[in-house]
């Protein structure tokens, strides 16, 4: 998706997020369509997507990683 192409990113809220696109397409929104990434407050609809069809991540068990941080403080 990315293979020769110029990534654009852009910062939000202050902190180290950033929304990348190539050619005007969201690579965040891309990644969490496909299976590859979760949701946390932006992309719901790609997730739901994703989990209905059973995309990457979703096409069996796993833990949230914010779950799984919780359970394993540092």
């Amino acid at each position: 998706m990315i293979s020769g192409r110029a990534v654009a990113c852009r910062s939000r809220e202050g902190r180290t997020v950033a929304t990348c696109s190539v050619d005007g397409r969201d690579l965040g929104a891309a990644m969490v369509a496909g299976g590859h990434a979760v949701a946390y407050g932006a992309y719901q609809l790609e997730e739901w997507a994703a989990r209905n069809a059973g995309h990457g991540i979703w096409s069996s068990r796993f833990e949230r990683p914010a779950d799984w941080r919780a359970k394993h403080p540092r």
